[in-house]
């Protein structure tokens, strides 16, 4: 592995980029579909909670002609995340760095080294035994430190020690904190950008050129997220929607009073603009891919932007939607269950809903041109249905059993997304 000052070299030209985008959608106006430059590279673009298509992001980083785009939501708020976001404010970090640590080098010792402390987690006995842990990361005397290299032990040392400046004179749970989410504000405090952030932990991580993480709001505001119920209900915040008790599988399946009608953002603006990056990036894509994972929580709030809807309906292109395997509390209520189809429209009505520009109708194989779905999954796959929604191209991946729940394979499910995208 090089030196930490010929990986970040190039980084300041980089991030005098950041940030500086213009952004593509204003008003009626759409980013000019054919200003992208076309080279021997495929480009996908994945739309991506921060856990669910962890282990497929890996096997996806052996693909050399591949560049890929995870747009991720920037909404969390439980966890250790919770904690941040009620002191210093912010976008949701804990997606993001997630993402970027599955998608480190994992070629050598050192770089080893360098995700496991990014990837480690503080204690959860108890206050004072977190904050013991804790202190003994930044003075460098924590066992994790001893592989890695004193440029990148100074570098990540460098933005935990203004994490911990920021919290002077604040009370913060340091229980289960997780030390790349503590990275990684330090970062997007310092510089008063999470892409910037982004860019640096990547650059640590030494993840590979071809592959941006990107948040799907660029913003330093504080992100939460609205679901309204068919019977009116509203609940605010990730945390309520999705798991209320905390994240196990018994508060997954707490049933909702009623089934989730959409989902939008909290404020001014129910539909805030995207990252103009992640326009970019759609602009030019090959393909797109909406990830499993939580469907209302994860997925939608990386779609409910103005203007992206715009162009996913316009790019002629193939749209994959991976259906999940399993129910959870957002597509099961206490008189029903999604279908396969009801996903679709989900899908379709969060994009339709968010968009600039209604130039005509538009239908689900719009912005849905194939649907993976799980041999033996949960979810009821409604052929019917689908084909009256011009969902014919569907594929079934073999699934494996984990304890009673139904997975997917994750070799076989990326082999599909090899061939659907021509990888």
């Amino acid at each position: 592995m090089g030196s930490l000052d010929s990986e970040m070299g190039s980084l300041g030209s980089e991030m005098g980029s950041v940030g500086g985008y213009k952004s593509s959608v204003r008003g009626a106006e759409i980013l000019d579909l054919e200003r992208v430059s076309v080279d021997s590279e495929r480009r996908l673009v994945i739309f991506s909670g921060g856990t669910a298509f962890n282990s497929c992001a890996r096997l996806m980083r052996e693909e050399s002609l591949l560049k890929v785009s995870y747009v991720l939501p920037v909404s969390d708020d439980g966890g250790s995340t919770s904690e941040i976001i009620k002191c210093l404010g912010g976008p949701a970090v804990g997606d993001i760095r997630s993402r970027c640590v599955q998608l480190s080098d994992d070629t050598d010792t050192e770089t080893l080294a360098v995700r496991e402390i990014l990837g480690h987690r503080l204690s959860s006995d108890s206050q004072q035994t977190a904050e013991d842990e804790w202190h003994s990361v930044l003075d460098g005397s924590h066992k994790l430190w001893t592989a890695v290299a004193k440029p990148y032990r100074e570098t990540i040392l460098a933005f935990l020690e203004h994490f911990r400046f920021q919290l002077r004179d604040k009370q913060f749970d340091f229980r289960n904190g997780s030390v790349g989410n503590f990275f990684l504000s330090g970062a997007r405090c310092f510089f008063k950008s999470l892409e910037a952030a982004t860019l640096i932990l990547s650059r640590v991580l030494k993840m590979d050129e071809g592959v941006r993480v990107l948040p799907a709001i660029s913003t330093e505001k504080r992100v939460s997220l609205v679901a309204e119920l068919e019977n009116g209900t509203l609940l605010h915040g990730q945390n309520l929607i999705s798991h209320p008790g905390g994240k196990t599988e018994e508060s997954k399946l707490q049933t909702l009073p009623s089934k989730i009608r959409r989902i939008f953002y909290n404020g001014a603006e129910r539909y805030p603009e995207p990252n103009p990056a992640v326009v970019d990036s759609l602009v030019s894509s090959d393909s797109i891919i909406y990830s499993m994972g939580s469907l209302f929580t994860s997925i939608a709030p990386t779609l409910a932007l103005r203007g992206v809807g715009d162009i996913i309906s316009e790019k002629a292109v193939s749209k994959i939607l991976i259906l999940n395997a399993t129910l959870d509390r957002e597509t099961r209520w206490s008189y029903g269950e999604m279908k396969a189809s009801d996903v679709v429209l989900a899908i379709s009505e969060v994009l339709t809903e968010a968009m600039v520009c209604q130039k005509r109708a538009y239908s689900p194989q719009d912005f849905v041109t194939t649907m993976i779905v799980p041999e033996g999954g949960e979810i009821e796959v409604d052929f019917d249905r689908l084909a009256q929604l011009g969902i014919t191209d569907i594929v079934p991946v073999p699934t494996i059993l984990e304890g009673e729940r139904v997975l997917y394979n994750e070799e076989h499910l990326v082999e599909c997304l090899r061939e659907l995208t021509k990888i």
